[in-house]
């Protein structure tokens, strides 16, 4: 029954899923494909977003813009970037991750300010890249993906890292 619904939701249900849905739920049951969407769970033990693999709501290319503008928003807000991005089912995507690099490309310098100084240690350490091929060579675990400070805001994004460094209780002498 819940799977019947699931797929016979509206576009414009998506797009109002979309707005209000918590990131754990765009993370969990949105995919691209009906292939996405396991027949059946084998293990009710696994992880808990494994077990959701057997549920989905299908998105269309037209509606990655939205997703991506309501995902990226939790994105920068979460303590741990890896974590969320592993449980986010479409970045096993490729059209998925070509749609978000591309948005990240097309961040205004204003946008990137400020993410630089409003989102977490953790995602500035993890995301931000000084070069496009940076992404390529030193985000591998983030599916390739990266924003490329522009040098603009270097001098900005030094003095926040160095900023977090004077707070952090982590640092040791080796």
């Amino acid at each position: 029954m819940l799977l019947d619904v699931m797929e016979h939701i509206s576009k414009d249900e998506k797009y109002a899923l979309m707005e209000r849905a918590s990131s754990s739920f765009l993370n969990t049951m949105f995919v691209m494909r009906k292939e996405d969407i396991k027949d059946y769970f084998e293990d009710w033990s696994q992880d808990r977003f494994e077990k959701y693999n057997c549920f989905g709501i299908i998105l269309t290319d037209d509606m990655l813009q939205q997703y991506i503008e309501k995902w990226f928003k939790g994105l920068i807000k979460t303590v741990s970037t890896q974590i969320f991005m592993q449980h986010n089912r479409l970045l096993t995507c490729v059209t998925f991750r070509t749609a978000l690099q591309s948005f990240m490309k097309q961040l205004s310098p204003e946008d990137v300010a400020l993410c630089i100084q409003t989102v977490s240690a953790n995602f500035r350490n993890t995301m931000f890249v000084i070069r496009e091929h940076d992404a390529q060579v030193y985000c591998m675990r983030n599916y390739l993906l990266g924003i490329v400070i522009p040098d603009s805001l270097l001098q900005q994004y030094i003095e926040r890292i160095f900023d977090d460094f004077t707070k952090s209780d982590e640092l040791r002498a080796t």
